[in-house]
């Protein structure tokens, strides 16, 4: 029934392409993009809600084989007064350019929203937009940009394969487009039209037919390596291999499995000041293996840290929707456990070459609109050192009469320290256990937001963020 409140308006149909378009920046709307979707009825969002924009935009859509491909035209009366400069990818001044930006959802309207952003010089960002609009920029996929700047317009054309949306078979498409002019005042123009009235950006998505079944194949992927090295020239020639692989199973399900992964190429971590440091520094996650369902099991009172299985020698995860559940399952084993110890005033951040296997278990049902229960539960145990994390919690979020949304989580812990006053004097076996809980009501209105928040945190370790 939520489902067919959320896709029974606003429907458009997707059109299959004649030919592939070359994804080079120029739109060939005669031969490329003959037989498109098109769209221009764009309304300005901000700073006017409603007001026919300053400006022309005109957007092709197609599909073709197993890739959906998107153009846009956007006129400029003076192209000179455009705010564009080359950036690395995801760089977070995008967010300060004229930009044209893709929002894209298929087969869960309760999931996060892809986000695809690119600028006049081709330069691209995507991130994940949650159910609290918020983006998530440290997600990174498989898809392809160019852009072009002329005259009086500049333009850009898209593709992304429908694998890396992560939907086996795909009837509809929900989507919002964006496109971006910071100028004396920052414009932003969207199709559909978008209502500040409306929280939810979900709800307000327009959706794509598709007429035909598109049975996409099958993502299977085997990664091997080898490494060999010399720590000096005296010493043996010494090596290192390990896999990672995944398959997309048909029925929306994700298996993936690494063995002693090597993440060398992962992009190098913002360098940190930790010298008089209160607490133990944060790092987002970036590896592959960890980010596929990441936000799944981003909640509330951020109880899991991906980064505490520091060095796995092997670890597998499913994840996956089946019907109104979602679910994520994960099992590694660390041979480099680090910890991080919550104190009253501080925490403190231990590393080691003690030994743990982690598993995390989060399922998350839908039950009406853009409103879930879930339950979170992970464990930590220590070999042959006798010491253990487990936490169980239950989450929900209710949202009601479009402005108002309720969010609660109660976390329980419980551990018991492994006993090695070597590695730090707090570890003497001592059993813990605790409590956590947060509640969030919110009310979000054109011309006003409030909030009220309670949060009661009394202890909490193992894969845990802070306190």
């Amino acid at each position: 029934m939520v489902i067919l409140i959320f896709f029974t308006f606003n429907f458009l149909e997707l059109k299959k392409l004649s030919n592939k378009p070359q994804i080079d920046g120029i739109v060939d709307t005669l031969e490329e993009w003959k037989g498109s979707t098109i769209i221009s009825d764009f309304v300005e969002y901000i700073p006017k809600e409603g007001k026919t924009p300053t400006v022309r935009t005109k957007v092709y859509l197609g599909w073709f084989n197993e890739s959906i491909f998107i153009a846009f035209l956007c006129f400029e009366k003076n192209i000179n007064m455009m705010r564009v400069w080359s950036v690395s990818r995801d760089d977070l001044s995008m967010y300060d350019q004229d930009a044209i930006v893709v929002n894209i959802n298929t087969c869960n309207p309760f999931r996060a929203l892809y986000v695809f952003r690119v600028n006049p010089k081709g330069n691209m960002l995507d991130a994940l937009l949650d159910e609290k609009n918020i983006e998530h920029v440290t997600f990174d996929g498989i898809w392809y940009a160019q852009a072009k700047i002329f005259k009086n317009f500049w333009s850009c054309e898209i593709e992304i394969p429908f694998s890396f949306l992560n939907c086996s078979e795909i009837h509809q498409i929900c989507l919002i487009l964006e496109r971006i002019r910071p100028r004396v005042k920052y414009e932003v123009y969207t199709f559909p039209s978008i209502s500040r009235n409306n929280p939810s950006w979900f709800l307000q998505a327009k959706c794509l037919s598709i007429k035909e079944k598109l049975n996409i194949k099958t993502k299977r992927e085997f990664i091997p390596y080898i490494i060999t090295y010399k720590k000096d020239k005296k010493e043996k020639i010494l090596s290192k291999l390990g896999f990672t692989s995944n398959y997309k199973f048909p029925a929306n399900l994700y298996f993936l499995f690494t063995l002693n992964p090597d993440y060398a190429q992962i992009e190098t971590d913002e360098p940190k000041i930790d010298v008089n440091t209160t607490f133990a520094l944060f790092y987002p996650e970036k590896r592959p293996f960890f980010m596929e369902g990441k936000t799944l099991i981003e909640t509330p009172i951020k109880a899991i840290y991906t980064r505490a299985i520091n060095d796995p020698l092997f670890a597998s995860k499913i994840t996956g929707r089946l019907k109104d559940f979602d679910f994520l399952f994960l099992s590694a084993y660390d041979e480099h456990t680090p910890w991080v110890l919550p104190f009253e005033e501080k925490s403190e951040y231990i590393a080691s070459d003690k030994k743990s296997f982690s598993n995390i278990l989060r399922i998350k049902k839908s039950i009406f609109e853009e409103s879930y229960i879930g339950i979170l539960t992970s464990s930590r145990d220590f070999k042959d050192l006798k010491g253990f994390n487990r936490i169980f919690g239950f989450d929900t979020r209710l949202r009601f009469k479009t402005h108002y949304t309720i969010d609660y989580q109660g976390i329980y812990s419980w551990t018991r320290e492994i006993d090695d006053t070597l590695l730090s004097e707090e570890f003497n076996g001592e059993y813990l256990k605790g409590f956590a809980q947060e509640f969030d009501f919110n009310a979000f209105f054109r011309n006003f937001t409030g909030n009220l928040c309670s949060e009661i945190i009394l202890l909490i370790l193992g894969l845990i963020w802070d306190l």
